[in-house]
């Protein structure tokens, strides 16, 4: 008991010893330390205070002023404030400029040339400019794509160019066996599509022409500039039609006054995310004059090639019949984010297309009661 006490009383003194022995240590090491920064202050001439410091010599300095000079009498002042604007100080004029070059729109250029003796169409792509840039800040890898409709089958592409902003296609398509007549009822849809590791090809923008608005030169091809209309004004259309078809039997009773659709099922409908599967599901929109008047929906299924079979029954005022419309827009469940449209179409007698068919044959069946069946393509 009395050693351990002993070894225990040694313990806190050498401890104690220790401690003490650090602390003369450090305060020896900071007066030193103290005195030296006081002697390199007080020789401010010293030559190891010179090599630490920059060396400017006065007369490196006197030929850049004299540059500055001669650079400030070169530069011309804006027209419009009379300031001289630099690198660094640019002037508010030159501001405005380059917001207005931002918001420059994308362009698409390409020609038309049409062989009256042979009946070839000669379309050439030629470039793009302005494509914006991504959220990852650089610009996407980009191609053409283009359609003659109403052929709506058939899809034309580029080669994918490299990401800049100016991509240069210059390839030419030749499409024989269209006659002049056939010539004038054709449109020509081009689409403008970005890539990226995520996804096998976006929309940035699309254009449409028709050839009955165009003049054809007999001998020089027609080179055609048009600005691009964004994705959000498209309304999720795709240029390669490819977003599926979707198959409605339809009827009006005509003593009843009431309007009889039935969804049965759609094919070969697009993928709206890689990696989760499809839930697609109908919702069908009754409209009068623009105004929804009433929204149903089908229930959910599973797959790109989804059955519904499922009727919906609207009352409608029989002496405002051709004021009304039905939208049906398919649009995928999604749990985590806001259900994604996949496609929509219209059927309605303003409409163009397999909804104006569809519905001018319903009313032409209307006291018979019948129903009739169509398939129309997703847009």
């Amino acid at each position: 008991m009395a050693m351990s006490f002993i070894l225990l009383i040694l313990s806190v003194a050498g401890g104690i010893f220790s401690a003490s022995i650090a602390i003369v240590v450090c305060t020896i090491a900071f007066r030193y330390r103290s005195r030296k920064l006081a002697k390199m202050k007080n020789n401010s001439h010293t030559g190891e205070i010179q090599e630490l410091e920059p060396i400017l010599s006065s007369a490196l300095g006197s030929v850049e002023l004299g540059k500055e000079e001669k650079n400030k009498e070169n530069l011309s002042p804006c027209p419009s404030c009379r300031k001289v604007s630099t690198f660094y100080s640019p002037c508010e004029c030159d501001m405005i400029s380059a917001q207005k070059l931002e918001n420059k729109p994308c362009q698409l250029q390409f020609s038309l040339y049409y062989n009256f003796h042979k009946s070839r169409l000669f379309i050439n792509i030629m470039c793009a400019l302005n494509v914006p840039i991504r959220w990852y800040g650089k610009h996407p890898p980009t191609q053409v794509r283009f359609q003659l409709l109403p052929d709506d089958f058939n899809i034309y592409r580029t080669e994918i160019k490299s990401s800049t902003a100016e991509p240069i296609f210059n390839e030419t398509f030749e499409f024989i066996g269209y006659s002049e007549n056939d010539l004038m009822e054709l449109t020509l849809r081009l689409g403008l599509y970005g890539y990226d590791k995520f996804s096998r090809g976006k929309m940035i923008g699309y254009t449409d022409v028709r050839f009955n608005l165009e003049k054809f030169h007999p001998s020089e091809p027609t080179i055609i500039w048009r600005n691009l209309l964004p994705k959000s004004q498209s309304r999720g259309r795709s240029l390669s039609f490819s977003r599926g078809e979707i198959h409605i039997s339809f009827r009006y009773e005509a003593k009843r006054q009431r309007l009889n659709l039935i969804i049965l099922k759609a094919t070969n409908l697009v993928r709206t995310s890689k990696f989760l599967n499809a839930a697609p599901y109908v919702c069908v929109m009754l409209e009068a004059n623009g105004t929804v008047l009433e929204t149903r929906q089908t229930k959910k299924t599973h797959g790109v090639n989804a059955v519904w079979n499922q009727g919906f029954l609207f009352d409608v005022d029989g002496e405002t019949i051709n004021e009304y419309s039905l939208t049906i827009r398919v649009l995928n469940h999604d749990l985590l984010t806001t259900d994604e449209i996949i496609g929509e179409m219209t059927i309605g007698p303003l409409c163009e297309g397999t909804g104006k068919e569809h519905w001018d044959e319903v009313m032409r069946k209307r006291h018979s009661g019948r129903e009739v069946a169509m398939t129309h393509i997703l847009s």
